[in-house]
């Protein structure tokens, strides 16, 4: 069961202000930032999206932890990584129209922050810096 909030708990306002997605912003760019966020939560063994889906969606993980997997050819599920609060996933959803190269699924129960590609695409027309942080943040990541 997926719950989804437009009002952000403290928590997750920690959250995007510490995040390297958002770093050096001044607090009223963070604020718009919030406000384009969604919260949601979700129980264990929860599968926030499949492998080969549509995906246009960015999360940051305020609590809980998720696992990020992939099915080989022949059926077998191998465990990529884990990933907890601060970190994000989801985010080449955000750059291209192209289904998800794998499988997240809660390892416990789980909070995250949701941006889609249209309010990601606007916040990024409105605050360039954003787009530069974003890059700087997924780079970092490879």
């Amino acid at each position: 069961m997926r719950d989804k909030a437009t009002y952000l708990s403290e928590s997750s306002l920690s959250v995007i202000v510490s995040s390297s997605l958002f770093a050096d912003l001044d607090s009223a760019t963070i604020a718009l930032i919030a406000a384009s966020f969604t919260e949601e939560v979700w129980p264990t063994d929860h599968i926030v999206f499949e492998e080969l889906a549509p995906g246009d969606t960015l999360y940051i993980i305020v609590a809980g932890q998720v696992q990020i997997s992939r099915t080989f050819q022949d059926g077998e599920r191998l465990v990529l990584r884990e990933m907890g609060p601060g970190e994000f996933f989801g985010e080449m959803g955000l750059l291209e129209d192209k289904p998800r190269s794998a499988r997240v699924s809660t390892v416990t129960p789980t909070t995250c922050l949701a941006v889609t590609r249209q309010r990601f695409n606007t916040l990024i027309e409105q605050h360039p810096a954003v787009a530069i942080n974003f890059l700087k943040a997924i780079s970092a990541q490879l």
